[in-house]
Order: structure tokens, then C-alpha cells, then sequence
């Protein structure tokens, strides 16, 4: 609407508009991303102007709002006295976004220079103080990438303010990329670095070498490059191919507007000033200042007349910077020595003419109590010129210190996000990157009672009456990384604090010596037997991390092994004692067992329609179809459902919602299975111990165990009575919904879930693969025609199409009714979703 008001009008419908408490009152100036109107404070609070960013009516898009979004996200960051401020934001009400801004009155940086002719060192001076407010936002991650003069105002105290962020890139946010892969990232080419022009990734260099071509261009009034014609890929060709004009031969005709002429300008810029600029403008980022705060810190040693990083440190150069920062002194040792040259001739004449001797000698001890005079107090001026130089160290100090207490906070803050995420599991290949994080996360906390001392000094500060902004700004910045380090150095075994990670790195050795050291007769044993049983067709199975060999299941003749670090141990009900025979016997410090399953062909789904064609089940669903096959590679599964026991032990949480206390009516133990934990959840777990989620052509290979009937003991529900905890009619009696499909053939005598391994194995010595509870795979929810791939069975999924945000459950638990409880039945959910039926069977991949 006021687009279309201002073409058909020619007047601007802005003016005089209210946004939130402001009022525009004229226009400052527009770009390509919008307008900027002057705007006083209209809610009757106080008296107070701004500038005010409106973005073009016309672009009010999702690409164009976000980058406006990011330039109000990244002005609240910079809070520093050299960053125009942001005062508010908002959006209006036809949903065009507009930020206020501190409204800065004053010149470009290039105008108020030349308006005032202010020399070298003056404009030196100034863009020193712009690499301060650069280097402060360096410090907060944030890369400006379009500095030039028009971006800084230099106001009525002389002061420059570093303006418009629209453009800056926020290093450590992934979002920012998002903003400007649309199309091309707005800059100014003059001034953008040969990796900007290229499209390459930017950093800090990037913004020294922007900040190069504006000192270049206050000092000689010229471009750096020569460039033959007027077009922006000239310009950018020179950028990315031309050296810099050294600044010294550069175009002079400005040097008026510098109060000098041009020869005694070029004499000035000859030296420390053309290494420093060529520094500056290296193509490559390497080459260039490590940070804005070095650069401010080369020109002011200019300034100050000490040597400059920038140049070779020479004898000879050193030697010339020393003389001219001791000029008088120099010229006195000079003439002590010639007047001492003087004196030996007097003397020696003076054995000639005794009289004249002791005249001249007197005259020169004169001179020398004047020159004594004068080198006193030329060294009292070069004392007091070195405590004005520690006084500004200091100064840089408090700086360095400042940013030293913000990249704390920002390696606290890596340190926890390695913690959770790549320092899983306690492998061996962790042990390196382990003690690394350990001394790192050491040294940190070395630096608490540090924090806690400034704390303490800001508080007494603000206790006293200080309430500036930059006192409270610290102290609220200091007390919330205190109180991270406080908690990160907890004594807490589990999460992401350094005790929990101790714990992880002595876990490491732990199981090396359970599983690779104590273990390792067992292995060269199970190895030779494995690679000698026809069941495993000659597989060579070299000893795997954390795992110890336990036995071969009597019944199924397939090799089981236990988890190090997830309970005791197993047993067995044989009567002799010996754990190699007998049926398993779980409690709840067990650890979880796994059953080293043999590779084969496996069938995938079931189908009602044809009773001579694979897969038939008059009971099949929909979801099940069409029946396929997978070659699965050799794999181990856990023998029961993971228990509560074995989930405390791993995690140091119990989520069960039927757990040990819970119910009086009937016995819970840590022997069931846990249950109550999501997809995401289930598999970060796995991971934290090398384990996985079963894909589904895996898991319903494992539970038909060879069989191809419903369930794997037949195609008659009945005899599911020994082998699956089912919604029988003891469930109905006990805690059973009216709403559950109760089957009256079944009675075991559980009301919920029962201890894992209560019911009769498959063939492969694997429990509860019917009931009890559902199990996670690891597969999201899609249809049956997409392919499997070999080896580990996971469904195809084609490139490009939607990750799901659901995944499959197996296996039926204790509230379903026999149909549900099939060797092809299918249930997805979303992979947030948490039950009480819900729980998880690990399952691990080979190590060769």
C-alpha cells in the first residue's frame, strides 16, 4: 500500500509514521536493502533520537527479513562505545521489519578528514580507534564485511562509530550461511578481500584487509590498485590479481587536504606506514594482521615512534627508531665526545701555555655540569615517556584480559559440546583425544578463581554505586560463566562435567583390560571355534572391544559373548556350576548378553493373498507387503531386551515407568526391561557404547530364527503360552485397560512386563522376541518396496526424499493380543514418542 502511495504520489508515506515509540521525522538516506529516517522519541518517556532501518516494502521476503533479522541480532551484540548502538526493533504492522539504531551525527570517516586536513598521524590515530571497535566485534564472533569510510562516522567529539552490520557474518552460527546462499552477498568491491570477491569463506583477515584499503586510501586519497576502467569486474580482477601500489608512490595530489605538501607526505608514508599497509592488503589471509587488535597495536607503535612488526627488526632499523625517540640525548653523547676530543687537544697545548690550561679547564668542567644537567633531564622525560607506555600496556591488558573471560565462556561451552558428542564411545582411539579434553578442561578451571576475584571486585563496585553499564555488563557476563565452571567442575559421574569425563577415560582402560587383556585366552579360544563352526562358514572374528566370550548356547549351538562395563558377569541354572551349560539366569546386576548370529538369506514381511507364495500369513497387514529378502552379514543381537539395570549402569538414569517402588501389588525388579525411552534417546545411548539399533530385516531375521510360521513357534497362538508375555487374562485381572485385545488361550501370570529371558528362547537363544515390549529398529517408517542393503539389511531410502520423523517398533509387547505380537508385524511412531510398552535390543556391527 505505501509503496504504491509513494509512486502514484512522489511523497514519502513514512514520514511522520510512529513505529512503536518512535516517529520518523525525515529521510537520511536509502540503499538496496532499505531506508534510514531520523526519528525522535514520541511515548512521553524522554527525550531521545534515533536512526530508524526500514527495509523496502518490496522486499519483504523470507530471504531479505532474515538478513535484516541478522543485522538486529548482530547490533544487539556489540555493545561497545566505538558500534553505533541498537536502541529497539520491531516490525509494523503490514509486517515490513525496521530496527532503531543510535542516531550518530557526524561526518564520513574520508569527509571529516579532509574537511578538517587533518595529517598522517591524525588519521592514523583514527583508524586505530576503528580497529578497536572491529577487533571488540571480532571478539564477539562477528565479521563486519563491508567496511569503508561511508560505514564510519566520525562525530562532533572527534570520536569515529563503526555503522551498518547488515552484512556481517556471525562466525560460529551456521545460520548465517543461510542468509546469503540466495544469491550474491552484498559488498563493496574497493574494499572487499580478494576471498570475499572469490565467494570463499570469510574470517577476521578479511575485514583487517577492508580496513587496510580505508587507512590506504586516508593517507594518499588513491585506490591501492590501478585500475583501467570503471566497471566492478575491473576492479575485482584487480583486487584478486594486482599487488599494491606501495603507499609512498601512490598518487599525491591530495596531500593539501593532509595540511603538508606531496613530497613531505611521501617522505612520511615511506617506511613504517608502506609495510604496514602492505601487510594490511596481503592477498593471502595468512600473511595479513592475525586480528584488527593487531593492527590497531602496529599503528599505534608507529605513533609512537617504536618499532613497527610489520618491518624486518634490523640493527640498523632499531638503532634509527631509538634515535628518534632520543633525539636530545643522542645529540648530547656527540657533543660530550667531541668536547672531549677538545679537551685532550687543550691539554695537549696546554702543556705549552700552563696559564691558558687551567682557564680551559675550567671552562670545561663547566660545560659538563651543564651537560650532567641536561642528560638528567632528558632520562627524567624518557622515565616519564615509559610509565605513559605502562600505563597503556596496562591498558591493552584489562583489554586482552576482557577477551580472554569471553572466549572462556566460549571453551566451556566447546568443551561440554565435545563431551556429549565426539568423545563417544570410550574406544581406544579415544584415549588421545580424551586427555586432551582433560587438560584443557583442567586449565580452564584453573581460571575460576580468577573469574570469581573480578566477580567480586564488580560487585563491591556496583555495591558502591557504580551502575554503569560496562560494570554491569561484566558483572552479569562473569556471574553466569562462574556459576558453568561451578557446575562443570561438580563432582557428577554422568553428563558432561569433568568428573563424568574422568570416569570415561578410566572406563577406557577399564574395559581394555576386562575385554582385550583379561579376556584375551578366551578370544584366541572363540576365534579358532568360530572360524572352525560350520554354523559361521569359516568367519574370522578378531577380538572385539568390550566385548568378553562367554559360551556356545547348548540349545541354539551359536556363540554368546557379554557387554564389559554393563553388570556382572553371567550365569547359568546348570546344576554343576558350569555357566558354559544350562539355561542363562538374569538379576539385576547382569550384564546385557549378546548372541553372534550367523549371516543368511533373510525374509522380510508376510502377505494374506497367496498361500503357495512366500511369506503367506492369513494374518498379515497392509505394511507388511510385498515380501522381500536381504543377505545379511554376520552381526550380534542382545539375547534379552535391554533392562532396567543394565540402562542405570550405562546411563545413570531410570525412566522406567514400571521400576523397583513403584507398585505394591506386584514385584518389579531391575531385571525387566526398561521402557519409556524414545527413538533419539535409544540411539544416543547405543552410540555412547558402540552399540546400534537393529534394522528391520535384522531383527525379524533374528525372531523368526529360520522359522517362517507367525510367530516362531508355529502358526498356533496357544503355544505361545511359553514363550511370549502377552495381554493374557492375568494382565486383564492386573493393571490391563478395558480398551486392551485380551487373548483368553493365554494365562503366564503377568499384569505388566515380566524379568527379561522369563519365557523360552527361539532357536537362536534369543528371548522375548514376542511381547513383553516393543522394541526400536533402527529404520524410519517406509514402504516395502524400497530395497534393502546388503548387510546389514537397512531399507534404501532414495537420495533426496525426506528423513522421516518416524521409526519402526517390533515385536508386540504385554498390552497386544497375539496378532500384534507376529514375527512381520510392523507399528511405527514418531521417534520422540515414550511408553511404557516401548523399550529397545541392542545390536552391534562386526569389527574385522
Amino acid at each position: 500500500v505505501f509503496s504504491e502511495a509513494l509512486e502514484a504520489s512522489g511523497k514519502d508515506p513514512w514520514l511522520g509514521r510512529t513505529l512503536g515509540a518512535w516517529t520518523l521525522e525525515a529521510l537520511l538516506g536509502e540503499g538496496g536493502m532499505g531506508r534510514v529516517y531520523s526519528a525522535r522519541r514520541s511515548d512521553g518517556g524522554f527525550e531521545q533520537r534515533a536512526a530508524i532501518k526500514l527495509l523496502r516494502v518490496g522486499l519483504v521476503g523470507a530471504a531479505a527479513q532474515g538478513r535484516f533479522e541478522h543485522e538486529r541480532a548482530t547490533l544487539a551484540r556489540l555493545e561497545h562505545p566505538g558500534n553505533a548502538r541498537l536502541l529497539d526493533g520491531g516490525s509494523t504492522e503490514d509486517g515490513v521489519p525496521w530496527l532503531a539504531m543510535e542516531l550518530v551525527q557526524g561526518q564520513a570517516l574520508d569527509e571529516a578528514c579532509d574537511e578538517s586536513q587533518l595529517g598522517v598521524a591524525a588519521r592514523v590515530a583514527l583508524v586505530a580507534r576503528v580497529c578497536d571497535a572491529v577487533a571488540f566485534a571480532h571478539a564477539q564472533l562477528v565479521v563486519h564485511r563491508d567496511l569503508k569510510p561511508s560505514n564510519v562516522l566520525v562525530d562532533g567529539e572527534g570520536e569515529p562509530r563503526l555503522l551498518d552490520f547488515g552484512i556481517a557474518k556471525v562466525l560460529d552460527d551456521e545460520r548465517d550461511a543461510a542468509l546469503t546462499v540466495d544469491g550474491a552477498v552484498p559488498r563493496t568491491p574497493g574494499y572487499a578481500s580478494p576471498e570475499q570477491v572469490r565467494g570463499e569463506s570469510v574470517g577476521t583477515a578479511s575485514d583487517v584487509y577492508s580496513l587496510g584499503v580505508l587507512l590506504y586510501e586516508l593517507l594518499t586519497g588513491a585506490s591501492p590498485y590501478v585500475v583501467s576502467e570503471d566497471s566492478v569486474a575491473a576492479v575485482e580482477r584487480a583486487v584478486t590479481e594486482q599487488q599494491a601500489v606501495r603507499p609512498s608512490r601512490a598518487t599525491t595530489l591530495h596531500a593539501p587536504a593532509r595540511g603538508t605538501s606531496e613530497q613531505r607526505l611521501r617522505r612520511q608514508l615511506s617506511g613504517d606506514l608502506d609495510n604496514i599497509l602492505l601487510k594490511a592488503l596481503a592477498k593471502e589471509p595468512a600473511r595479513r594482521y592475525a586480528s584488527a587488535a593487531g593492527l590497531a597495536d602496529d599503528l599505534r607503535r608507529y605513533l609512537g615512534g617504536l618499532p613497527v612488526l610489520a618491518r624486518a627488526p634490523t640493527l640498523s632499523y632499531h638503532l634509527s627508531k631509538f634515535v628518534r625517540r632520543h633525539r636530545t640525548a643522542c645529540a648530547l653523547g656527540a657533543l660530550l665526545l667531541a668536547l672531549g676530543v677538545v679537551a685532550a687537544n687543550n691539554y695537549v697545548q696546554g702543556l705549552q701555555r700552563e696559564a691558558d690550561q687551567e682557564r680551559a679547564i675550567a671552562e670545561s668542567l663547566q660545560r659538563e655540569a651543564d651537560q650532567e644537567r641536561a642528560i638528567a633531564e632528558s632520562l627524567q622525560r624518557e622515565a616519564d615517556q615509559e610509565r605513559a607506555t605502562a600505563q597503556a600496556l596496562r591498558r591493552e591488558r584489562d583489554g586482552l584480559l576482557a577477551i580472554g573471560r569471553l572466549s572462556d565462556a566460549r571453551r566451556l561451552a566447546l568443551l561440554v559440546s565435545d563431551a556429549a558428542g565426539p568423545l563417544w564411545p570410550p574406544t581406544p582411539e579415544q584415549r588421545g583425544p580424551l586427555d586432551d579434553w582433560l587438560t584443557r578442561a583442567e586449565q580452564l578451571l584453573a581460571r575460576r578463581g580468577e573469574h570469581g576475584a573480578t566477580l567480586a571486585e564488580l560487585r563491591a563496585r556496583r555495591d558502591g554505586g557504580d551502575r554503569s553499564q560496562e560494570v554491569l555488563w561484566w558483572e552479569e557476563q562473569l556471574a553466569a560463566l562462574v556459576t558453568a565452571l561451578d557446575a562443570f567442575a561438580a563432582d557428577a559421574p554422568w553428563g558432561d562435567t569433568l568428573a563424568a569425563v574422568r570416569r570415561r577415560r578410566a572406563l577406557v582402560d577399564e574395559l581394555e583390560q576386562r575385554s582385550m587383556i583379561d579376556a584375551a585366552d578366551a578370544w584366541v579360544a572363540a576365534r579358532a571355534a568360530i572360524a572352525a563352526s560350520p554354523r559361521y562358514a569359516g568367519l574370522d572374528l578378531p577380538p572385539q572391544w568390550g566385548l568378553v566370550p562367554w559360551r556356545v548356547d547348548p540349545d541354539s549351538g551359536l556363540w554368546e559373548f557379554w557387554l564389559a562395563g554393563s553388570g556382572a558377569p553371567p550365569s547359568s541354572d546348570a546344576p554343576d556350576g558350569d555357566d558354559r551349560a544350562g539355561r542363562m539366569l538374569v538379576d539385576d546386576a547382569s550384564a546385557l548378553v549378546f548372541v553372534l548370529l550367523p549371516g543368511g538369506e533373510a525374509q522380510v514381511g508376510a502377505q494374506a493373498q497367496d498361500p503357495s507364495a512366500p511369506g503367506y500369513d492369513e494374518l498379515a497387514f497392509a505394511d507388511e507387503q510385498p515380501v522381500g529378502s536381504a543377505t545379511l552379514a554376520p552381526f550380534f543381537l542382545a539375547k534379552t531386551e535391554l533392562t532396567q539395570g543394565q540402562w542405570l549402569r550405562l546411563t545413570g538414569a531410570s525412566p522406567s515407568h514400571y521400576r523397583p517402588g513403584t507398585n505394591s501389588d506386584f514385584e518389579l525388579t531391575l531385571a525387566h526391561p526398561v521402557e519409556q525411552v524414545s527413538y533419539a534417546e535409544a540411539s544416543e545411548v547405543l552410540r555412547r557404547s558402540a552399540l546400534v539399533l537393529p534394522t528391520e530385516a535384522r531383527w525379524e531375521y533374528a525372531a523368526r530364527a529360520g522359522t517362517n510360521t507367525p510367530w516362531w513357534c508355529g502358526d498356533d497362538p496357544a503355544a505361545l503360552d511359553a514363550v511370549a508375555n502377552l495381554a493374557d487374562l492375568s494382565a486383564r485381572d492386573g493393571v490391563g485397560s478395558t480398551g486392551w485385545n485380551y487373548a483368553p488361550v493365554l494365562q503366564r501370570g503377568h499384569s505388566t512386563h515380566a524379568p527379561v529371558a522369563s519365557f523360552l528362547p527361539n532357536a537362536f537363544g534369543l528371548h522375548d522376541v514376542h511381547g513383553n515390549v516393543w522394541e526400536w529398529c533402527f529404520d524410519q517408517a517406509a514402504p516395502y518396496r524400497l530395497a534393502l542393503a546388503p548387510g546389514s539389511g537397512a531399507r534404501v531410502i532414495p537420495e533426496g526424499a525426506p528423513d522421516g520423523d518416524t521409526a519402526i517398533l517390533r515385536g508386540g509387547a504385554y498390552s497386544n493380543p497375539p496378532v500384534r505380537a507376529r514375527s512381520a508385524t510392523r507399528w511405527s511412531a514418531p521417534r520422540d514418542f515414550r511408553s511404557n510398552v516401548a523399550g529397545v535390543r541392542p545390536a552391534r556391527d562386526l569389527v574385522r
